[in-house]
């Protein structure tokens, strides 16, 4: 039999879609408490946040106020001991840096960072015996 295309002279007939009903669609109070709860504790960690903000800028208006500026080429004196201390220029080497258990060097280099990785994994070895019936 002849199917005509949607639009030219098939017959549509309206066709109910049934509505899915979520879980707690009965209870009115079901997205009420979940949502107090949630406000509650994003207040909370609000608070956490801001709190530790305000820490850390009273932390950096007091090191601000505290610092001591130096210049790169002045001696050390022992007047700064245990002074938050600011000290900018070049850093230059004399020796650099030679690796023997990698055969590098690099004579303007000033540190030797290395990363080491270790995968384990554990084998499982299963056999199976069957007996083959003569």
């Amino acid at each position: 039999e002849y199917d005509p295309a949607p639009g030219y002279g098939a017959r549509r007939y309206p066709q109910r879609q049934r509505r899915r009903r979520q879980a707690g669609a009965n209870n009115p109070f079901g997205g009420v408490v979940p949502g107090i709860m949630i406000t509650i504790a994003s207040s909370a960690l609000q608070w956490y946040n801001e709190g530790r903000a305000v820490r850390n800028a009273k932390m950096l208006t007091y090191a601000q106020r505290q610092v001591v500026e130096l210049n790169s080429t002045a001696p050390i004196d022992a007047e700064n001991d245990g002074k938050l201390v600011h000290v900018s220029g070049h850093v230059t080497t004399e020796g650099g840096l030679v690796d023997s258990e990698h055969g590098l060097v690099r004579p303007d280099a000033l540190q030797l960072v290395r990363t080491t990785e270790a995968y384990q994994w554990k084998e499982e070895r299963v056999e199976s015996k069957s007996r083959v019936s003569e």
